[in-house]
């Protein structure tokens, strides 16, 4: 008699570690769900009370059709018997004893040895689903993981895409702060020139620094936002 049994499992890679992300290729993937092609532990503890009840009923029909054949056999035998007891009927009544002792012990014996069958084939059952329930846990574990880290690393993309807009953005303010500082620093100059020696204001001269304070400051701003904006070239 054989008796089916098994589960299908999915050979899948345990534990994949995600690669460093590669900013110059844009926003990340999403992860693929690995428990996708797995069997969802419902669908398992379906199958294994499905099979167990297939071993009870295919255990049933076994004994049933051993009963069957020993009380064949038994028929047979004291079919014969009759047919004899006017010759031998004490050696054949003996002999008929042994004959259904030892159609009984072969009926417990193999009675013992479905039992025994049938329990080795539910303890594999249980030990599969629960290998595949584990499984299933573990893989659904590293999805969730897989998924914060895609949502972090989305989240440092879109800032770092951000920050880099607005240092572009500071960077050319910068420059056209430092090219109006440039233009009036020419004209004042123009200015001072065409004017008589003698009409020269007092104070600090023109070629004075303290004159251009204000006119120098865009020119620091811009100098420091070039280095906040591309500061690999801050040893230059």
């Amino acid at each position: 008699m054989a008796v089916g049994h098994g589960f299908t499992s999915v050979n899948a890679p345990m534990g994949a570690v995600p690669l460093p992300f590669n900013w110059s290729r844009g926003a990340p993937p999403p992860p693929k769900r690995q428990i996708d092609d797995m069997p969802h532990p419902t669908s398992v503890e379906q199958q294994k009370a499905s099979y167990a009840r297939a071993l009870e009923a295919q255990l049933e029909a076994a004994k049933r059709t051993i009963a069957e054949q020993s009380a064949h056999a038994k028929s047979i035998l004291n079919q014969a018997a009759e047919e004899k007891k006017m010759h031998c009927a004490m050696q054949i009544d003996e002999q008929v004893m042994k004959q259904e002792m030892s159609l009984d012990q072969q009926t417990r014996e193999q009675v013992m040895q479905l039992h025994q069958k049938a329990f080795e084939l539910k303890t594999q059952l249980e030990h599969q689903a629960s290998k595949l329930t584990m499984d299933y846990k573990q893989k659904q574990m590293q999805d969730q993981l897989a998924q914060k880290l895609y949502h972090m690393q989305s989240r440092q993309y879109e800032v770092r895409t951000q920050m880099q807009q607005q240092q572009a953005d500071l960077a050319q303010r910068m420059r056209a702060l430092l090219e109006q500082g440039q233009w009036q620093q020419e004209q004042q100059q123009q200015q001072q020139h065409h004017l008589p020696h003698h009409h020269q204001p007092a104070g600090p001269y023109p070629n004075d620094p303290r004159s251009y304070g204000s006119l120098q400051a865009p020119a620091n701003m811009a100098h420091d936002a070039w280095h906040m904006t591309y500061p690999e070239q801050r040893a230059c």
